[in-house]
């Protein structure tokens, strides 16, 4: 089946939009004809003389290299996944969930569910009545299933988009192309991170390129026909491969046809449509009904029009309706469309690091924004989350504060945003979710210190520390939350039956915002009452051995304890040998960072070994060291005293507007934690060396410019720095572990954000080991950002166990047995109940 997944990943996700068009054109006839150009890219494991074996199985099983046996291969390949349950509904073999997850990860679920469902009740001679089947399939995986109905906590899930995110979007954009509307969508999308695999023509013709908004008008044009033509609305016959062309290939026409014939058709077929609680259409597919099935479960009835709609055209299909045969192409195009603009919402491709991530979280409500349908993200979020009548809980991140917002304008939006959130989409008042369901924690946007963008217009920035302004807004954001926070402890007034704010997090790209950022309000909010404490570390680093600097400072600066935890942590377990050696012991470091690191790598080590640290990383470490000491100009204001400097490096969590203020008298909760209480930061601050190297640090010009500058490292120490690192991961989990605090894991986040090939590898099972190690740190599972990943908190327990269940030792016999993995589960279940802020 392996060959059939690469097939399908080839004609729905790399096949160009503008070749299927082409080949439509012509007769409908040879989409096989360039398949082994194109399914060589994404599977580099399969040679080309294999892949061109692969499309002659592929035609033969088709009989004929066309649309319509194009859609027959969803069929074939969803057979050897699903099955129908006791209820009707579709769920994944559990045996192949992993396979399954890979391959919908592509194209989405539903794009093979459906063509199996309409399969299956065609030949049953029955039709579906109801289709607000999850939108994360559930499997049949008995023994793991029992664990998952015992109720599931998401400690870490983002909440805006712990959602289907592509899903809202494409229902959004196939029911508003609004031309402002489209330009946003664009502006938006205009990184496209994704290998789009063209055809070379054969000299004479142009390669063409469709913008994203032509490709959303002709699919929405596409979907409006055959909407029409299903249900006897049209009585001429206007959908045609020519018009879909013009649509694609010229502005003038996309216009021509969004502005005075999409509109018309949505204005007609809204009537016929079911509305929501609001009285507002979500989508027009979704029919008025007497007895509404769509609305049997409420949760997941946006889907339904979509589903429907693509369920009617394969049922067709199968039963060869004459008005529809002739279109069958038209459904190809639709679906390739679709799945095109998708790429753009679902992270599927091989890069690693935050920022490509971030990419696909800035588009979470592209489309979306200003329609019917935002105004229930909210509620889709919580209800499609948190199953009703269990006690499924979810922890939702949000950035509660808006820039130049008054308190009363915050409260008032706070109210309106997440006062719905258990009630029903298209029942009014009805409620979907336990209040319990649903708490929230604020988190902090880290960000890049804008200054440091200005250099070259050579503005004067002496004076001003660090991320001073990013200080001074998270300030801000601290006073509304706390006030808040303790108006919630209140059990009077309106703000009771809201979701509870429950703690803070900062969250955000990491690699040019350090944790010393956020010491002074992290202390300042513990003063006030708010203890619950988590932050994003060690998810993305420019050198392993920065991003363990970076979690051992989050743990120090910000002070935390057994009320908190870290999120991702992957630094902490991450395999020294495999990352040093896949880049040859090179990094690319600016320059202050490589200097803080061998410093800490150094002192650390020497706390840890003393003098069983070997002297030549010593001396390496102190080499590199002196060299970018003077390289970045400390040594023209003081000369390289590494003991001296990694002191200074303590200082870093005191608010550097008052480092040198030493007032005895009475002093607000602000001023009291601007400094940590430390005895090695007391007896820092009293040395006035240490306190000028902390200021030139923070506040010197050519110090920040000479420190930004980017150098390729070179460890040559390479057993040394292996070895370092590695006992340092095992010293700092020992140490966070004993000290409480809990470590928030997200699998395929981590699986595609990190540099890990299987789900085995995940540091999670470092974290908390199948076996006695004598590390067992507090850990749960959790989504990340669900709609971004496709997946949902059930799914990614399925995974784990599943990555467990498959592991066997060199002789062929399973490692762990099913007791082991239900027991490993639940112990994970547990753990995520008990990290649950309070």
């Amino acid at each position: 089946m392996d060959f059939e997944r690469a097939a399908i990943k080839t004609l729905f996700y790399d096949y160009p939009v503008e070749h299927a068009v082409q080949v439509i054109e012509n007769g409908d006839e040879g989409y096989m004809k360039v398949f082994p150009q194109i399914a060589r890219w994404r599977d580099p494991a399969f040679t080309i003389s294999e892949m061109d074996a692969l499309k002659r199985r592929v035609v033969a099983s088709c009989e004929k290299d066309n649309a319509e046996n194009i859609l027959k291969l969803l069929q074939q390949v969803a057979s050897a996944f699903l099955e129908i349950s006791e209820n009707n509904e579709p769920v994944v073999q559990f045996e192949h969930l992993l396979r399954w997850q890979e391959l919908v990860s592509f194209i989405g679920e539903d794009m093979l569910t459906i063509p199996y469902l309409a399969n299956k009740d065609y030949k049953g001679t029955k039709r579906r009545k109801t289709f607000t089947w999850p939108d994360v399939l559930p499997h049949n995986g008995e023994t793991i299933n029992k664990v998952l109905q015992k109720g599931l906590t998401d400690v870490h899930a983002h909440f805006q988009a712990s959602v289907d995110v592509f899903g809202l979007n494409w229902i959004a954009m196939m029911n508003e192309t609004d031309m402002n509307h489209l330009l946003t969508i664009e502006r938006l999308m205009k990184i496209d991170q994704e290998l789009e695999v063209k055809i070379p023509g054969n000299g004479s013709e142009e390669r063409k390129e469709y913008a994203i908004t032509n490709m959303i008008v002709a699919a929405a044009y596409i979907r409006v026909m055959l909407w029409n033509i299903l249900n006897g609305y049209s009585e001429e016959n206007e959908l045609s491969i020519k018009k879909v062309a013009r649509i694609l290939d010229d502005d003038v026409e996309r216009v021509k046809v969004n502005v005075s014939e999409l509109r018309e058709e949505y204005a007609s077929l809204r009537g016929l449509a079911a509305k929501d609680a609001l009285e507002e259409v979500l989508d027009y597919v979704i029919p008025k009904l007497k007895k509404d099935a769509t609305r049997k479960d409420e949760i997941f009835a946006i889907y339904s029009g979509e589903r429907r709609f693509l369920y009617q055209l394969f049922y067709a299909i199968q039963e060869g309706r004459i008005e529809i045969q002739e279109h069958v192409p038209m459904v190809y195009l639709y679906l390739l469309i679709k799945n095109h603009i998708r790429k753009l919402f679902v992270q599927n491709n091989h890069l690693v690091g935050f920022e490509n991530f971030q990419e696909y979280q800035n588009r979470k409500q592209a489309a979306e924004r200003k329609t019917p349908i935002a105004k229930h993200h909210a509620q889709f979020v919580i209800q499609t989350t948190t199953l009703p009548n269990t006690d499924d809980h979810m922890e939702g991140r949000v950035s509660m504060v808006r820039k130049d917002e008054s308190y009363d304008e915050f409260e008032q939006r706070y109210v309106d945003e997440y006062g719905g959130c258990g009630k029903g989409v298209f029942s009014k008042g009805r409620k979907m979710c336990k209040k319990s369901s649903l708490t929230l924690v604020h988190h902090f946007i880290k960000s890049k210190d804008y200054r440091e963008g200005l250099r070259e217009w050579n503005i004067p920035i002496e004076d001003v520390a660090r991320h001073a302004s990013l200080r001074e807004k998270v300030f801000d954001e601290c006073e509304y939350i706390i006030r808040l926070y303790k108006k919630q402890r209140n059990t009077k007034g309106r703000l009771n039956n809201l979701p509870r704010l429950t703690g803070i997090d900062a969250a955000g790209n990491e690699l040019y915002c350090r944790p010393e950022v956020f010491a002074h309000a992290y202390r300042y909010c513990r003063q006030k009452g708010l203890v619950n404490q988590t932050y994003h570390v060690g998810e993305d680093y420019l050198d392993l051995a920065d991003g363990l600097r970076a979690i051992d400072e989050a743990v120090r600066f910000l002070e935390l304890d057994k009320h908190c935890r870290i999120g991702h942590a992957l630094a902490l377990g991450t395999d020294a040998k495999k990352y040093y050696e896949s880049r040859h012991f090179h990094s690319l470091l600016p320059r202050q960072n490589y200097l803080d690191d061998c410093v800490w790598l150094y002192m650390r080590g020497i706390q840890l070994e003393g003098r069983a640290m070997a002297k030549n990383m010593q001396r390496w470490l102190k080499e590199q060291a002196k060299r970018m000491y003077e390289k970045i100009g400390y040594d023209k204001m003081m000369p390289f005293d590494m003991e001296r400097y990694w002191r200074s490096m303590q200082l870093r969590g005191i608010d550097v507007e008052s480092i040198r203020d030493d007032r005895k008298g009475m002093m607000s909760d602000w001023e009291w934690t601007a400094h940590q209480r430390s005895e090695e930061v007391k007896d820092a601050l009293q040395d006035e060396d240490i306190v000028f190297l902390y200021e030139l640090y923070h506040r010197n010009r050519m110090i920040k410019r000479n420190g930004m500058e980017v150098i390729d490292v070179r460890w040559e120490q390479k057993l040394g720095i292996i070895r370092l690192v590695k006992r340092l991961q095992q010293n700092m989990q020992k140490k966070i572990m004993e000290k409480g605090i809990a470590i928030e894991s997200n699998p395929t986040s981590n699986y595609k954000i990190g540099r890990f090939v299987r789900y085995d590898e995940l540091p999670l099972l470092q974290f908390k080991p199948m076996t006695a190690t004598g590390i067992d740190i507090r850990t749960s599972i959790n989504t990340d950002d669900r709609g971004v990943f496709a997946t949902s908190i059930a799914r990614e327990y399925s995974l784990i166990g599943l990555a467990l269940q498959k592991l066997e030792t060199a002789g062929g016999r399973r490692v762990y047995s099913d007791l082991d993995i239900i027991t490993y589960l639940n112990d994970l279940r547990e753990n995520g109940k008990k990290m649950c802020f309070k």
